[in-house]
């Protein structure tokens, strides 16, 4: 997988290359950047072990690692790359979860990418 770690269907967090490993899924951003979600969310959502496991348990272990800022902004895939990603359906989501940035991704260490 060509991600840190990535959030199944199923609501299981699967690890790609880990912490350290640099992703190939957002060019110019893979560095600062981690995971997503397997599947086509267009106009459906995740289900809600998934989202919460994105939402509450991975970035609280990604913060208390100190692998994530506590100031982390969060970001959709489109917002880096022009793409369809991570779909309609959790884009729309996500821009109700905390750290949501509304602007196009800048060059931080403190990203978390969806």
């Amino acid at each position: 997988l060509d991600y840190y770690n990535i959030t199944g269907s199923d609501g299981n967090l699967y690890e790609g290359g880990g912490w350290n490993w640099v992703g190939a899924h957002a060019y110019g951003y893979n560095s600062i950047s981690y995971g997503g979600f397997i599947g086509d969310y267009t106009s459906t959502l995740p289900i809600k072990s998934a989202l919460d496991m994105v939402q509450y348990d991975f970035t609280s272990c990604a913060v208390n690692g100190g692998r994530l800022s506590s100031y982390y902004n969060l970001y959709g895939h489109r917002q880096a790359d022009s793409t369809e990603c991570p779909g309609n359906s959790l884009y729309r989501e996500i821009q109700d979860w905390a750290h949501w940035e509304v602007k196009k991704m800048v060059d931080s260490w403190d990203l978390l990418y969806l």
